[in-house]
């Protein structure tokens, strides 16, 4: 029987919507394109630029950000890995033997998804995910009643909150690279420290 005969309304309700998502949304590649695109005849329209300038400008912005690009790729790289090295999936396995019911076994997900990507978010990226599908395996086997699709963004949760605070956030990253887009442009003055981003302290303030 198909998914979408199943359930609730609002969940064939939700189960519609994927289905068409599925089906008609474009690829992320194709915005890029199409927004390059729409940046080009903006600029011509409305800047007064010439067809050849803007294809320089392009050129020129592309490689200024293999810098912060190869940062990002190492760190999602090196996420991956540590992620499914032995010892990691075993201390996963453990914890997902804690939680006594589905709310437990929810908010430890989160938390710990939470936490392992502050520190580095490829890391938690691949963590939250094995950590959620594991605690899901863990529950139907143990008869626990747990909500799985709040499991699932309790997996995901450190990548909604906490990964752009973080010691691996690519903007207080790239604020602290030298030579960076901001400071060439004149945008900023000069490199923003992590002492005035992840590490301060205003950050909990309450005003």
């Amino acid at each position: 029987m198909a998914t979408s005969e199943r359930g609730t309304v609002v969940q064939r309700l939700g189960s519609g919507i994927a289905d068409v998502v599925e089906r008609w949304m474009p690829s992320p590649f194709l915005f890029a394109i199409l927004l390059s695109y729409l940046v080009f005849v903006g600029g011509i329209l409305i800047e007064g630029a010439g067809p050849a300038a803007m294809v320089g400008y392009w050129y020129d912005g592309f490689w200024t950000l293999l810098t912060f690009g190869m940062q990002m790729v190492l760190i999602l790289a090196t996420g991956y890995v540590v992620a499914y090295h032995p010892l990691v999936r075993r201390g996963i396995e453990r914890l997902t033997r804690i939680p006594n019911d589905g709310r437990q076994a929810v908010v430890l997900v989160g938390v710990i998804a939470m936490v392992v990507t502050w520190i580095q978010w490829g890391l938690g990226l691949i963590v939250g995910a094995v950590l959620a599908r594991e605690m899901g395996r863990q529950a139907h086997e143990r008869g626990l009643s747990v909500h799985y699709p709040l499991l699932c963004v309790a997996g995901y949760m450190g990548m909604g909150l906490t990964w752009h605070w973080g010691l691996a956030g690519s903007a207080p990253l790239l604020m602290n690279t030298p030579d960076n887009i901001f400071v060439e442009q004149g945008i900023v003055d000069g490199l923003i420290s992590t002492s005035q981003t992840v590490f301060s302290l205003s950050l909990i303030h309450i005003s």
